[in-house]
Protein backbone atom coordinates (compact mmCIF):
# COMPACT_ATOMS: atom_id res chain seq x y z
CA UNK A 1 0.00 0.00 0.00
CA UNK A 2 1.02 3.42 -0.95
CA UNK A 3 1.65 6.40 1.93
CA UNK A 4 -0.95 8.28 -0.23
CA UNK A 5 -3.43 5.04 -0.18
CA UNK A 6 -2.97 4.77 3.47
CA UNK A 7 -3.71 8.64 4.23
CA UNK A 8 -6.88 7.94 1.87
CA UNK A 9 -7.87 5.14 4.12
CA UNK A 10 -7.14 7.05 8.00
CA UNK A 11 -9.06 9.73 6.37
CA UNK A 12 -11.93 7.31 5.72
CA UNK A 13 -11.74 5.96 9.30
CA UNK A 14 -12.41 9.43 10.82
CA UNK A 15 -9.11 10.78 10.83
CA UNK A 16 -8.61 14.47 9.33
CA UNK A 17 -6.27 14.67 6.39
CA UNK A 18 -3.95 16.67 8.55
CA UNK A 19 -3.13 13.72 11.33
CA UNK A 20 -3.15 11.32 9.13
CA UNK A 21 -0.07 12.87 7.18
CA UNK A 22 1.46 14.16 10.65
CA UNK A 23 0.83 10.06 12.41
CA UNK A 24 2.37 8.93 8.58
CA UNK A 25 5.63 11.10 9.54
CA UNK A 26 6.03 10.27 12.88
CA UNK A 27 5.93 6.59 11.97
CA UNK A 28 8.86 7.50 9.92
CA UNK A 29 10.83 9.67 11.88
CA UNK A 30 10.00 8.15 15.21
CA UNK A 31 10.00 11.52 17.23
CA UNK A 32 9.90 14.97 16.12
CA UNK A 33 9.57 18.61 16.92
CA UNK A 34 7.00 21.25 15.96
CA UNK A 35 9.30 22.33 13.20
CA UNK A 36 10.49 18.85 11.75
CA UNK A 37 6.39 17.93 11.42
CA UNK A 38 6.14 21.43 9.61
CA UNK A 39 8.92 20.52 7.31
CA UNK A 40 7.93 17.14 5.90
CA UNK A 41 3.89 17.59 6.13
CA UNK A 42 4.06 20.81 4.73
CA UNK A 43 1.68 21.63 7.91
CA UNK A 44 1.67 25.10 9.10
CA UNK A 45 3.66 25.59 12.33
CA UNK A 46 0.97 27.73 13.65
CA UNK A 47 -1.23 24.80 13.31
CA UNK A 48 1.26 21.70 14.07
CA UNK A 49 0.95 22.11 18.08
CA UNK A 50 -3.07 22.29 17.86
CA UNK A 51 -3.10 19.43 15.69
CA UNK A 52 -0.55 17.22 17.20
CA UNK A 53 -2.79 18.25 20.70
CA UNK A 54 -5.27 16.77 19.39
CA UNK A 55 -3.97 14.27 18.45
CA UNK A 56 -2.56 13.15 21.86
CA UNK A 57 -5.91 13.52 23.63
CA UNK A 58 -7.03 10.77 20.59
CA UNK A 59 -4.23 8.43 21.50
CA UNK A 60 -2.75 8.90 18.42
CA UNK A 61 0.73 10.12 19.69
CA UNK A 62 2.34 11.65 22.86
CA UNK A 63 4.27 14.67 23.32
CA UNK A 64 7.62 14.43 25.51
CA UNK A 65 9.39 17.04 26.76
CA UNK A 66 13.72 17.32 26.41
CA UNK A 67 15.09 20.42 27.56
CA UNK A 68 13.24 23.43 26.07
CA UNK A 69 11.85 21.40 23.01
CA UNK A 70 9.13 19.03 22.32
CA UNK A 71 8.96 16.37 20.52
CA UNK A 72 6.05 14.19 19.37
CA UNK A 73 6.27 10.39 19.43
CA UNK A 74 3.61 8.26 17.75
CA UNK A 75 1.44 5.79 19.62
CA UNK A 76 2.21 1.74 17.95
CA UNK A 77 -0.28 1.57 14.96
CA UNK A 78 -2.61 -1.39 16.84
CA UNK A 79 -2.96 0.84 19.72
CA UNK A 80 -3.67 4.16 18.36
CA UNK A 81 -6.35 1.79 15.87
CA UNK A 82 -7.59 0.53 18.84
CA UNK A 83 -8.43 3.58 20.30
CA UNK A 84 -9.99 5.37 17.66
CA UNK A 85 -12.35 2.31 16.85
CA UNK A 86 -13.39 2.78 20.76
CA UNK A 87 -13.94 6.36 20.06
CA UNK A 88 -16.00 5.91 17.49
CA UNK A 89 -18.31 3.20 19.26
CA UNK A 90 -18.91 5.45 22.36
CA UNK A 91 -20.01 8.47 19.59
CA UNK A 92 -22.34 5.60 17.65
CA UNK A 93 -23.74 5.17 20.72
CA UNK A 94 -24.23 8.50 21.67
CA UNK A 95 -25.99 9.10 18.26
CA UNK A 96 -28.11 6.34 18.95
CA UNK A 97 -28.79 7.70 22.27
CA UNK A 98 -29.70 10.71 20.50
CA UNK A 99 -31.40 9.39 17.71
CA UNK A 100 -33.82 7.34 20.43
CA UNK A 101 -34.96 11.41 22.29
CA UNK A 102 -35.32 12.67 18.91
CA UNK A 103 -37.94 9.72 17.82
CA UNK A 104 -39.91 9.55 20.67
CA UNK A 105 -40.33 13.69 20.60
CA UNK A 106 -40.56 13.82 16.90
CA UNK A 107 -43.13 10.70 16.21
CA UNK A 108 -46.15 12.29 18.55
CA UNK A 109 -45.77 15.05 16.01
CA UNK A 110 -45.67 13.12 12.75
CA UNK A 111 -48.32 11.15 14.54
CA UNK A 112 -50.64 14.08 14.96
CA UNK A 113 -49.80 15.76 11.79
CA UNK A 114 -50.63 12.74 9.45
CA UNK A 115 -54.67 12.73 10.87
CA UNK A 116 -54.58 16.40 9.57
CA UNK A 117 -53.04 15.28 5.96
CA UNK A 118 -55.29 15.32 3.13
CA UNK A 119 -56.06 12.75 0.82
CA UNK A 120 -53.59 14.52 -1.98
CA UNK A 121 -51.07 14.48 0.46
CA UNK A 122 -50.67 10.63 -0.33
CA UNK A 123 -50.03 11.51 -4.06
CA UNK A 124 -46.74 12.70 -5.64
CA UNK A 125 -46.35 13.50 -8.85
CA UNK A 126 -43.38 13.00 -11.39
CA UNK A 127 -43.18 13.53 -14.46
CA UNK A 128 -39.09 14.62 -15.07
CA UNK A 129 -37.06 11.33 -15.97
CA UNK A 130 -34.05 12.80 -13.52
CA UNK A 131 -36.73 13.54 -10.85
CA UNK A 132 -38.24 9.94 -11.11
CA UNK A 133 -35.03 8.22 -11.22
CA UNK A 134 -33.86 10.34 -7.87
CA UNK A 135 -37.37 8.93 -6.04
CA UNK A 136 -36.67 5.85 -6.97
CA UNK A 137 -33.11 5.98 -6.10
CA UNK A 138 -34.60 7.29 -2.61
CA UNK A 139 -37.43 4.95 -2.06
CA UNK A 140 -34.71 2.15 -2.50
CA UNK A 141 -32.44 3.25 -0.28
CA UNK A 142 -35.02 3.60 2.53
CA UNK A 143 -36.73 0.27 2.43
CA UNK A 144 -36.48 -1.44 5.70
CA UNK A 145 -38.26 -5.04 5.11
CA UNK A 146 -39.83 -5.56 1.44
CA UNK A 147 -39.75 -4.65 -2.34
CA UNK A 148 -41.38 -5.44 -5.17
CA UNK A 149 -40.92 -4.52 -8.69
CA UNK A 150 -42.77 -4.76 -11.95
CA UNK A 151 -39.80 -3.65 -14.07
CA UNK A 152 -40.71 -3.34 -17.15
CA UNK A 153 -39.44 -0.06 -20.01
CA UNK A 154 -39.26 2.63 -20.32
CA UNK A 155 -36.30 3.13 -17.62
CA UNK A 156 -35.88 6.58 -15.91
CA UNK A 157 -31.51 5.83 -15.70
CA UNK A 158 -32.29 6.07 -19.80
CA UNK A 159 -29.76 3.61 -20.51
CA UNK A 160 -27.18 6.30 -18.93
CA UNK A 161 -24.43 4.53 -17.31
CA UNK A 162 -23.97 6.65 -14.40
CA UNK A 163 -27.65 6.30 -13.24
CA UNK A 164 -27.82 2.63 -13.89
CA UNK A 165 -25.20 2.66 -11.55
CA UNK A 166 -26.67 4.30 -8.83
CA UNK A 167 -29.48 2.28 -9.26
CA UNK A 168 -28.43 -1.05 -9.09
CA UNK A 169 -25.77 0.65 -6.25
CA UNK A 170 -29.19 0.91 -3.80
CA UNK A 171 -29.90 -1.94 -4.88
CA UNK A 172 -26.80 -3.97 -3.61
CA UNK A 173 -27.04 -1.63 -0.47
CA UNK A 174 -30.43 -3.19 0.99
CA UNK A 175 -29.76 -6.80 -0.55
CA UNK A 176 -26.75 -6.84 1.75
CA UNK A 177 -28.85 -5.87 4.96
CA UNK A 178 -30.50 -8.69 4.16
CA UNK A 179 -33.92 -6.86 2.79
CA UNK A 180 -35.98 -9.19 0.29
CA UNK A 181 -36.09 -7.94 -2.97
CA UNK A 182 -38.38 -9.55 -5.76
CA UNK A 183 -37.92 -8.87 -9.38
CA UNK A 184 -40.13 -9.73 -12.24
CA UNK A 185 -38.81 -8.59 -15.62
CA UNK A 186 -40.35 -7.79 -18.79
CA UNK A 187 -37.92 -8.50 -21.66
CA UNK A 188 -40.36 -8.30 -24.76
CA UNK A 189 -37.80 -5.84 -26.30
CA UNK A 190 -35.02 -8.51 -27.43
CA UNK A 191 -33.32 -5.48 -28.25
CA UNK A 192 -32.22 -4.80 -24.02
CA UNK A 193 -32.05 -8.30 -23.08
CA UNK A 194 -28.13 -9.31 -23.27
CA UNK A 195 -27.78 -6.02 -21.38
CA UNK A 196 -30.30 -6.50 -19.28
CA UNK A 197 -29.00 -10.21 -18.50
CA UNK A 198 -26.08 -8.87 -16.97
CA UNK A 199 -28.01 -7.00 -14.39
CA UNK A 200 -30.08 -9.53 -13.17
CA UNK A 201 -27.03 -11.93 -12.87
CA UNK A 202 -25.53 -9.26 -10.76
CA UNK A 203 -28.48 -9.24 -8.75
CA UNK A 204 -29.56 -12.35 -8.56
CA UNK A 205 -25.80 -13.66 -7.31
CA UNK A 206 -26.31 -10.67 -4.66
CA UNK A 207 -29.13 -12.61 -2.89
CA UNK A 208 -32.01 -10.83 -5.59
CA UNK A 209 -34.79 -13.68 -6.57
CA UNK A 210 -35.72 -12.65 -10.00
CA UNK A 211 -38.42 -13.78 -12.73
CA UNK A 212 -38.94 -12.96 -16.02
CA UNK A 213 -42.33 -12.86 -17.92
CA UNK A 214 -42.97 -11.73 -21.69
CA UNK A 215 -45.44 -9.00 -20.96
CA UNK A 216 -46.24 -7.16 -17.75
CA UNK A 217 -48.72 -5.35 -16.90
CA UNK A 218 -47.91 -1.83 -15.30
CA UNK A 219 -44.72 -0.65 -14.55
CA UNK A 220 -44.60 -0.68 -10.74
CA UNK A 221 -42.63 -0.63 -7.80
CA UNK A 222 -43.68 -1.78 -4.07
CA UNK A 223 -41.32 -0.49 -1.03
CA UNK A 224 -42.65 -2.27 2.93
CA UNK A 225 -45.88 -2.70 1.53
CA UNK A 226 -46.68 0.73 1.81
CA UNK A 227 -45.35 2.90 -0.73
CA UNK A 228 -46.47 2.44 -4.55
CA UNK A 229 -44.19 3.78 -7.18
CA UNK A 230 -46.36 3.22 -10.02
CA UNK A 231 -46.09 4.59 -13.73
CA UNK A 232 -49.33 6.39 -15.28
CA UNK A 233 -49.98 6.29 -19.68
CA UNK A 234 -49.25 9.40 -20.82
CA UNK A 235 -50.93 10.55 -23.58
CA UNK A 236 -49.99 11.01 -27.25
CA UNK A 237 -49.00 14.94 -26.62
CA UNK A 238 -46.96 14.01 -24.16
CA UNK A 239 -43.03 14.89 -24.68
CA UNK A 240 -41.52 13.07 -21.65
CA UNK A 241 -41.69 9.00 -22.08
CA UNK A 242 -42.67 8.27 -18.37
CA UNK A 243 -44.81 9.79 -15.81
CA UNK A 244 -44.73 8.11 -12.38
CA UNK A 245 -46.69 8.75 -8.84
CA UNK A 246 -45.60 7.21 -5.50
CA UNK A 247 -48.49 6.63 -3.53
CA UNK A 248 -48.58 6.09 0.07
CA UNK A 249 -51.40 3.58 0.87
CA UNK A 250 -51.32 0.47 2.75
CA UNK A 251 -54.18 -1.32 1.05
CA UNK A 252 -53.34 0.11 -2.53
CA UNK A 253 -49.55 -1.60 -1.97
CA UNK A 254 -51.21 -5.31 -0.49
CA UNK A 255 -53.46 -5.04 -3.48
CA UNK A 256 -50.31 -5.00 -5.86
CA UNK A 257 -49.08 -7.62 -3.50
CA UNK A 258 -51.27 -9.96 -4.82
CA UNK A 259 -50.90 -9.22 -8.19
CA UNK A 260 -47.16 -9.63 -8.02
CA UNK A 261 -47.86 -13.03 -6.27
CA UNK A 262 -49.61 -13.88 -9.52
CA UNK A 263 -47.56 -13.10 -12.11
CA UNK A 264 -44.29 -14.35 -10.00
CA UNK A 265 -45.89 -18.01 -9.52
CA UNK A 266 -46.79 -17.54 -13.73
CA UNK A 267 -43.25 -16.96 -14.66
CA UNK A 268 -40.88 -19.64 -14.39
CA UNK A 269 -37.05 -19.91 -12.80
CA UNK A 270 -35.33 -21.66 -15.54
CA UNK A 271 -36.70 -18.66 -18.09
CA UNK A 272 -34.85 -16.59 -15.61
CA UNK A 273 -31.31 -19.11 -16.53
CA UNK A 274 -32.36 -19.43 -20.12
CA UNK A 275 -32.00 -16.40 -20.37
CA UNK A 276 -28.63 -15.85 -18.82
CA UNK A 277 -27.30 -18.57 -21.13
CA UNK A 278 -28.80 -16.94 -24.43
CA UNK A 279 -27.07 -13.51 -23.24
CA UNK A 280 -23.91 -13.38 -25.75
CA UNK A 281 -22.21 -11.10 -22.78
CA UNK A 282 -22.35 -14.23 -20.19
CA UNK A 283 -20.24 -17.23 -19.63
CA UNK A 284 -20.82 -19.91 -17.14
CA UNK A 285 -24.37 -18.50 -15.93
Amino acid sequence: MEPVECVDKMMRLGIPDAQARIYMALLYKREMSAIEIQEITDVPRTKVYEITQQMVLRGLCIEKKIGRTKKFQAVEPRRALETLMHEQKRELQSKKNLVQEIDEYLMPLYAEGMQKRELSDNIEILKDMKAIHERYINLVKSTHTSMLAFAKPPSAHMNMTYRIRQQMNALFGILKQGIEVRMLFELADKRYMDAEAIRIQQLIKSGCQARILEQIPIKAYVFDNTYVLMALENPPTETQPLTMIVVTHKSLATAFGFLFNYLWNEAKDTQIYDLLRRSKYITNA
